[in-house]
């Protein structure tokens, strides 16, 4: 994982849970750097940012997975975070889709 001030064109499928705090948020997304919205092609990035004061504010953008898709359906996507309630307010699991069919987590 790593940070980025890279501007991405159109965000898709964004999923926010909760934290360990009550004030702190986790944003997941598709983040797609392609000029076209209704194309996959292109980088699509698995990105997620945090706010630690309700929503507020926002820290940088950070790369979970990317991948180039060079045609149509070899995308990644639909981020769906999990959360542990009974061990604590923290993130188990992040799957996403990869080529429509598999599902990595």
């Amino acid at each position: 994982m790593h940070s980025t001030q890279c501007r991405y064109n159109f965000y898709f499928i964004p999923a926010i849970v909760s934290g360990k705090t009550p004030k702190t948020l986790l944003a997941f997304t598709e983040a797609h750097k392609a000029c076209n919205p209704m194309s996959d092609k292109g980088w699509v990035d698995i990105a997620v940012k945090t706010s630690t004061d309700g929503g507020a504010t926002w820290g940088l953008v950070r790369v979970l997975h990317s991948e180039y898709a060079q045609s149509h359906g070899t995308w990644v996507g639909n981020p769906a975070p999990t959360v542990d309630r009974i061990h604590g307010t923290h993130i188990r699991t992040i799957a996403f889709c990869l080529i429509h069919s598999v599902c990595l987590a």
